[in-house]
């Protein structure tokens, strides 16, 4: 944990020093989202890279969405299939890359897909990730330097089998709909903030925050739930920030995670990727 405070720390002065000479390979993938052209335009995202002081090594960013689908289909077996798809993307595009080589990634997806790719990218590699924003450039950050407190408590006891984790930062997620799925014998734990909404990353130290919030609420599960064995992730989050989690996931010493995926209001979570253990897609 003190390892990744100071790593955090480090991140936080190198992505606020101006770098007139970097440059960088800018990434996309947008599965499952209908008018992509919207986020995808090159010079958007250009235009988001040079804002912080960085320089695309190329005119036409690495997709890793080729051949997937942009219809958003409701489906553990989508979801599963596109992680696979995705995870060979990503091995293709990335391999021989330098730690030290900087990448911008945009991302729009399922939050499932975003916290897969996170792991995949892992906070080894210099990476930016990028927020996509509703007003003003979509993909700038904006001059901004607000910050939000996360708050991270348990909001349910149970009988110690079954560990549930609520992410609920875009939009509130109340504890029925985590035991309609689970049962009530489950124990539930929240990260989330004050009035949760999906405008409030205005900048990259509350990415920061998120991570650091995120970290040591993982050692907190883990260490006071030894009777669980994999932890059941429920994600409503901004968009960079569910990348950002996949990044700060540690294999070797976080539980595996069961991500969710809210299919409508009335059918409400489904079971999507293992990411972690043995089954891990």
């Amino acid at each position: 944990l003190v390892r990744k405070k100071k790593e955090h720390e480090a991140r936080i002065r190198s992505l606020t020093e101006i770098r007139e000479d970097a440059s960088c390979k800018m990434v996309t993938y947008f599965s499952n989202i209908d008018n992509t052209t919207m986020f995808s335009a090159d010079d958007m995202l250009r235009r988001a890279v040079v804002h912080e002081k960085l320089y695309p090594k190329q005119d036409v960013p690495i997709s890793l969405n080729e051949g997937s689908p942009t219809k958003y289909v409701r489906s553990k077996e989508m979801i599963e299939s596109q992680a696979i798809a995705l995870t060979d993307q990503v091995r293709f595009n990335f391999r021989g890359l330098k730690k030290e080589e900087a990448i911008a990634v945009f991302a729009l997806a399922p939050q499932p897909l975003l916290i897969k790719l996170g792991t995949l990218i892992c906070d080894q590699l210099n990476v930016y990730v990028f927020q996509c924003h509703r007003e003003g450039e979509k993909w700038t950050w904006p001059e901004d330097s607000s910050s939000v407190d996360f708050l991270f408590s348990k909001t349910k006891d149970g009988d110690g089998s079954t560990l549930a984790f609520v992410i609920d930062l875009s939009a509130q997620i109340i504890d029925d709909r985590v035991t309609s799925v689970l049962g009530n014998n489950c124990t539930i734990y929240h990260l989330t903030i004050e009035n949760p909404n999906r405008l409030f990353v205005k900048n990259v130290t509350i990415q920061e925050a998120f991570v650091q919030s995120f970290r040591t609420a993982m050692e907190t599960l883990k260490n006071n739930n030894p009777g669980c064995g994999t932890i059941h992730i429920f994600p409503a989050m901004p968009q960079s920030l569910a990348i950002r989690a996949g990044m700060d996931y540690m294999p070797k010493a976080d539980l595996p995670m069961i991500i969710y995926e809210q299919v409508s209001p009335d059918i409400g979570f489904i079971e999507t990727l293992m990411i972690g253990g043995e089954s891990d897609v």
